[in-house]
């Protein structure tokens, strides 16, 4: 069986290095003796490949590339199966033009299967007739290029389809007119199953990937908090609410792999947990590990950032942060006690004790922002604009903890280094607010299935948002960049490197990207716009 793995173009985001479908290909291989049949892999990334640009405007020509590409591939590598990953919204119109193109022009026969979170959260945009309607201008509208649709986590659900497929135990569709099979999910209970990660797949790739300067690395899976912005607030990705960690001899084992890969030269690695090792005793231990890695003299050639929160995050884990080198992100979100509540931050077993967490939440920020400046450890506060339920109250809430004169006739940001990342809020689909916010808060989505809009600018749509009845999405990009620019301009004086003008031009992968998306909705017409 030869399969070929696809990661598709996407609208938004800085690329990086993904080992989605290197923890697959490792699974598969590391059960192949159980397999009928050998199997066969190669990988193509549209992201890295020199095709012209996917816009509406250039769609001949993209066909046109993309089918010389797949069809040379084809040429001398005759997949039977193609696997696709639609891990976000914004991959999801490229997903559908990639597998159209290759089911009616390159190989009809071959087996295609879909996954990712976009393809979990929204099953129903791979079936027969809801695909996005430019599509219909040359493919059929009755038929669906998916044969299987695997829901969740990857590795063991495209195992067993590849073991049932080899054994003739399951048959793909007989008419492209059929729905997809939707596979019911299967999660990896333990972590330490999952074979070494090994990164031949990508080393075709090698010269391109001297412009992807980061790469995602897993060491657990899920997160105990139900945040109602993240999917994890709602049942559609139950592998997000089952945590589990690997061993931490594991955990160290490839980051020494990833660090001595003579091919692969990279500046960031991204711990993608949604908490860093959240069992303390678990986090422990590899501070101990790596501690003694770097007593052996090995440096790594990267620098680490992972995922932390305010209320579980502790004096001795800053400490140690510090002394080996890690970058902590942080989810701030909001200085504001009414959106912290609305956003579900703060766990409790009712109002009472969530509002006492909240106030307490936000003093402890204040706590770890002091401790990082007696450490001199830059943390990334990662900060959230525009999110449903948010009105001017919410605002003024934050403005006043950042900016009141607290601190002996000084504000938070006259006082102490923050760095705090903006993001605007996208309309992601399946969490608590999305579902909900219309009714709750008189929040407005301008689009929202904006991810069926084949738009250069479709972030844009992503974006566009009234978060409540009483604030537009205008008022709220306008009151919040003039409180962020105070908070620059205090900062900058103040010293923060991060603040820095030169820093604002050189470093894309932080605030750039936001700014850019900012001047473009503010450039819009949005008066021209209708639901």
């Amino acid at each position: 069986m030869k399969i070929l793995y696809i990661y598709p173009y996407e609208f938004w985001g800085k690329p990086s290095i993904s080992i989605i479908f290197n923890r697959i290909s490792n699974y598969l291989n590391s059960k192949k003796e159980l397999l009928n049949e050998p199997i066969d892999e190669e990988y193509l990334d549209l992201r890295i490949e020199n095709l012209p640009e996917f816009i509406p405007e250039n769609i001949e020509n993209y066909r046109f590339a993309l089918e010389e590409l797949i069809g040379n591939i084809y040429h001398r590598f005759k997949f039977d199966l193609v696997a696709i990953s639609c891990y976000s919204s914004f991959n999801y119109i490229n997903t559908v033009e990639v597998t159209y193109l290759i089911k009616t022009k390159i190989n009809p026969d071959c087996i295609i299967i879909v996954g990712g979170v976009h393809a979990t959260m929204c099953p129903e945009d791979f079936q027969p007739k809801n695909f996005p309607e430019y599509i219909y201008d040359t493919y059929q509208k009755e038929i669906t290029p998916f044969d299987f649709l695997i829901k969740e986590e990857g590795e063991l659900s495209f195992f067993k389809l590849i073991k049932n497929l080899i054994n003739n135990e399951i048959h793909k569709r007989q008419s492209l007119n059929e729905p997809c099979i939707v596979i019911e999910p299967n999660i990896i209970e333990d972590l330490n199953e999952l074979p070494m990660l090994e990164l031949s797949l990508y080393k075709k790739y090698k010269q391109q990937l001297i412009d992807y300067d980061s790469i995602w690395l897993d060491f657990s899976r899920g997160c105990s908090f139900r945040c109602k912005y993240c999917p994890n607030s709602e049942n559609y990705m139950n592998c997000y609410k089952s945590v589990r960690l690997k061993s931490i001899e594991r955990c160290i084992e490839e980051l020494n792999f990833i660090n001595n890969l003579n091919w692969l030269s990279i500046k960031y690695v991204f711990i993608t947990d949604m908490i860093f090792l959240p069992k303390k005793s678990k986090r422990e231990e590899f501070f101990n590990k790596l501690s003694e890695v770097y007593k052996q003299n090995v440096e790594f050639k990267f620098q680490i950032h992972i995922m932390d929160r305010i209320d579980i995050c502790s004096e001795s884990d800053l400490e140690n942060y510090k002394k080996l080198g890690l970058i902590p992100n942080i989810g701030l979100e909001s200085c504001s006690n009414k959106l912290l509540y609305r956003m579900g931050k703060v766990l409790g077993k009712n109002k009472i004790q969530i509002k006492k967490g909240i106030e307490q939440y936000l003093y402890k920020a204040e706590t770890v922002i002091k401790k990082a400046n007696e450490l001199d450890l830059p943390i990334i506060f990662n900060y959230l604009i525009g999110l449903p339920g948010s009105d001017k109250e919410t605002i003024d809430e934050s403005r006043n903890y950042l900016l009141s004169k607290r601190f002996e006739g000084k504000s938070l940001v006259e006082t102490y280094n923050i760095i705090l990342k903006i993001n605007k809020y996208f309309a992601y689909f399946g969490s608590d607010i999305y579902n909900n916010a219309e009714g709750q808060y008189g929040t407005v989505f301008y689009y929202k299935k904006w991810w069926k809009i084949f738009d250069k600018d479709q972030a844009y749509y992503a974006a566009l948002v009234d978060p409540s009845k009483d604030l537009s999405f205008n008022e709220s990009i306008d009151l919040n960049l003039k409180f962020i620019r105070q908070i620059w301009k205090m900062q900058n004086k103040l010293g923060n490197p991060y603040y820095s003008f030169y820093n604002l031009l050189k470093r894309k992968e932080e605030s750039i990207q936001n700014y850019k998306l900012f001047n473009l909705i503010k450039t819009k017409n949005i008066t021209n716009f209708k639901k």
